[in-house]
């Protein structure tokens, strides 16, 4: 948002229903003698999408507002594309890759865990069952359960039980058995 002002907040302890139309009180002084002012409110819902809502107004040829333009678009997407292409232009070492040092196996999981929770880009508790098999697909794939007592850790973290872990790990071993079946098959 280069060029605007940005007032953000934490995230809402609890729910906060708008009924009616937010509004802003704005008191401006001007240096030049038109000016436009763009209200954009975004909105982080609970499952983790991304809400743009804007509100402008329109004038007439005699320089009055006659009608207010708002727009509430889910920009998740949008989000996601500009860190793909971010991460495919870049070229060399990557200021916000870091080597990470823990002390123990249980921070290790955890930052493990973390990380593939980052990728999703939402809390475990807003994922539904398909999202969370795909944390713990990437947390297989980089070995996470070949350590003694992660899936106890793992599922804490996701906020799971252990079983529904278990069944996600089968699911997805059942998978991979599949896939190499298929592969390996003769034309």
């Amino acid at each position: 948002d280069g060029g605007s002002l940005v007032f953000q907040s934490e995230p809402l302890a609890r729910p906060l229903d708008i009924v009616g139309r937010p509004a802003v009180d704005l008191l401006l002084s001007v240096d030049r003698p038109d000016a436009m002012v763009a209200v954009r409110l975004s909105d982080v819902l609970p499952d983790g999408r991304v809400l743009k809502c804007s509100s402008t107004f329109l004038r007439n040829a005699a320089g009055r507002s006659v009608v207010a333009l708002c727009i509430n678009l889910d920009v998740t997407q949008w989000h996601q594309a500009a860190d793909l292409l971010l991460d495919f232009a870049s070229v060399g070492a990557r200021d916000d890759l870091q080597e990470e040092y823990v002390h123990s196996v249980p921070d290790m999981i955890a930052t493990m865990v973390n990380g593939a929770l980052d990728t999703m880009g939402k809390h475990p508790e807003h994922m539904d069952g398909a999202e969370r098999l795909e944390v713990v697909r990437a947390l297989d794939d980089r070995g996470v359960f070949l350590i003694k007592g992660a899936a106890g850790y793992v599922s804490k973290m996701l906020g799971v039980s252990r079983a529904t872990l278990y069944n996600y790990l089968q699911r997805i071993r059942t998978d991979q058995v599949f896939a190499h079946v298929e592969s390996s098959k003769v034309p």
